[in-house]
């Protein structure tokens, strides 16, 4: 697996008729929410280009936040209050 590089015709692995078992189905982005500020730009840069080309190519997108708690006191009182949150939305 080469990150940098996609994979091409040319290499042996691969599939140019994949099974369905062999497609992605789904983008996951975990982001943990008391975490997000300390990313750097080129980092948050990559995923977007990542969540724009699986959304160019179809594939359904999700972003699973975890630690809410930690990153707003308020939250952290009440886990029914992170609908409210700017704090969690400007996440």
């Amino acid at each position: 697996f080469n990150p940098v590089k996609p994979i091409d015709e040319g290499n042996l692995k691969y599939n140019s008729n994949p099974s369905l078992k062999d497609r992605v189905h789904c983008l996951v982005s975990l982001l943990p929410a008391d975490r997000i500020s300390l990313m750097s730009d080129g980092v948050i840069q990559k995923m977007k280009a990542v969540r724009e080309k699986a959304r160019d190519l179809g594939i359904p997108q999700v972003v699973v936040m975890p630690m809410v708690d930690k990153a707003c006191p308020l939250v952290d009182m009440n886990l029914r209050m992170i609908y409210t949150s700017k704090k969690i939305k400007d996440k």
